[in-house]
């Protein structure tokens, strides 16, 4: 009992009187410290910074710590980086993911809204996003949207895993996927709603049982971020289940040339075309090239070849491994290529019988758009969909990089799971089949194959005129936005061009009556 006779005082009763002034007095004590110990450590840093400061102005900038942020100014961080790796290695450096020099942006490009003078679609309206390319051969490429995967190869970049993944994601998309110029995976086509097969320069995609098997045929002449340039795999970085597909020794390397060939012999485009066609007819026939200053020539060459398509890959292109300059000294960006690849068609009379396909750095539905407002009438993307395959399953491998995850011979692969990575791939393209019909509503046009280039503006003038459509800084002249209209109306139509001609002098000599 409290308070009786002989009882022993708790340690808190004892100190009760005492405990609040000492913890009060600790707590001051360990602030007092804390302001004295950061106090000095400031004064330090002050005089530490105040004999930086002298010594960086009053000596040359190439004797203090200011040469190495000076020196990168002028040369940047990426040289400085790709000039060690020439000189440990003696060969020529790769980069991942295709250029780091600026390219003419699709940012610069919008598409035009509909408000009052053209009304946008209403929501409870179809807005068709399907295409068929080459409705002129037996078995056109049909697809629900029009963007397909493009060409990237098993075993030359990719994972078998990712490779399904990817045929699979399309599948349920209602969209293609393209084989790329690895090694054939016979699981790819099975999976694949529609399967491009890509007969490359190395003599493993010369397959005439995946010919057959193909939905379309496209011919890889060059793509943006390596051209046509002929490179080597070095046998150490296939594995045995590659090299066997490519029907390689254990120490050949895979060998992609800079010529066409067939089956060991160097061939024309036009004799290949007809080797294809010969063993599968019913279904396209294309080329595939990088976007170049001397396009309108090989365009020539494609056409009198007589493909049914031409797949134009700018220089924004990405790729797992380009050698240096190769990606960085060549090509055009995607957006003149495709404007004058389609007007090129257009004046050879020839548009109607070829398909005009566009890839390179086109990552979101408002990109698509814009490419098929120029021409195009579908697009390829890289790129993003490895990103969207690697969604929820990359962050086990940071600080790696997430290709890493996708890419063949990657030990970090083997934790990829193709099942989620198609999820998610298909879920990234109904995505973007919602993004698609929203902007279309905007625009106001019901189908992609509405799509002109009276639907696009830019914001910067010399592109504006070299693309063909109005420069948005300037006031729009409403006769000659309808005469814009009508024309690209009338070329979507194949119009002849005499009566082209005779409905702008109509349209024109209205509108100077009513002025």
């Amino acid at each position: 009992m409290d308070g009786a006779p002989g009882a022993v005082p708790t340690l808190a009763q004892a100190l009760g009187p005492t405990l609040v002034p000492m913890v009060v007095t600790a707590v001051l004590a360990a602030l007092l410290t804390t302001v004295l110990v950061l106090g000095t450590a400031a004064l330090v840093v002050l005089k530490g910074g105040r004999r930086l400061m002298r010594r960086w102005t009053t000596r040359p900038a190439g004797e203090t710590a200011m040469h190495l942020p000076l020196s990168l100014e002028s040369t940047p961080w990426q040289d400085v980086l790709f000039a060690e790796l020439r000189a440990e290695t003696g060969d020529v450096p790769v980069r991942p993911m295709g250029s780091r020099r600026p390219a003419l942006t699709l940012d610069l490009v919008d598409l035009v809204a509909a408000q009052l003078a053209e009304k946008p679609v209403p929501m409870d309206a179809h807005v068709d996003l399907s295409v068929e390319l080459c409705p002129h051969v037996p078995r056109p490429l049909r697809m629900s949207l029009p963007v397909y995967i493009s060409g990237m190869g098993y075993g030359v970049a990719l994972s078998r895993e990712a490779k399904l993944a990817l045929a699979l994601g399309s599948a349920l998309a209602g969209s293609a996927v393209c084989s790329g110029e690895g090694a054939f995976l016979p699981e790819e086509p099975v999976l694949a709603h529609r399967w491009i097969y890509q007969v490359g320069r190395g003599a493993w995609t010369h397959t005439p049982d995946a010919v057959r098997r193909a939905d379309m045929i496209e011919i890889h002449v060059g793509q943006g971020a390596e051209v046509a340039a002929p490179l080597t795999k070095p046998p150490g970085r296939l594995g045995e289940g590659v090299r066997k597909a490519m029907g390689l020794r254990d120490d050949e390397p895979a060998v992609i040339r800079s010529r066409l060939h067939w089956q060991g012999r160097t061939v024309e485009l036009a004799e290949l075309v007809r080797i294809l066609r010969d063993l599968n007819p019913d279904v396209p026939v294309g080329v595939k090239l990088a976007a170049s200053d001397v396009l309108e020539a090989d365009l020539a060459v494609a056409v009198e070849a007589g493909v049914d398509f031409i797949a134009i890959d700018g220089e924004e292109a990405g790729t797992g491994n380009a050698p240096l300059g190769l990606s960085d000294a060549m090509g055009v960006s995607l957006l003149p290529a495709l404007a004058r690849a389609d007007d090129w068609l257009r004046a050879q009379g020839v548009r109607a019988r070829v398909a005009l396909l566009a890839s390179g750095g086109l990552r979101q539905p408002a990109d698509f758009l814009k490419v098929m407002a120029l021409g195009a009438d579908a697009v390829g993307i890289g790129t993003v969909a490895l990103i969207a395959l690697a969604h929820r399953q990359f962050e086990a491998i940071l600080p790696d990089p997430p290709s890493r995850l996708v890419s063949h011979g990657s030990e970090l692969a083997r934790g990829f799971n193709a099942v989620q990575g198609a999820h998610n791939l298909a879920n990234f393209l109904e995505s973007c089949r919602k993004g698609l019909q929203l902007l279309l509503r905007a625009v106001g046009r019901r189908s992609v194959k509405e799509l002109t280039r009276a639907d696009l503006s830019c914001r910067d003038r010399d592109l504006a005129e070299s693309l063909g459509i109005r420069w948005n800084l300037a006031p729009a002249d409403p006769h000659r936005l309808a005469v814009r209209h009508l024309r690209w109306a009338a070329v979507r139509t194949g119009e002849h061009l005499d009566a082209l001609e005779l409905r702008f002098g109509l349209l024109r000599s209205a509108a100077g009556a009513r002025r």
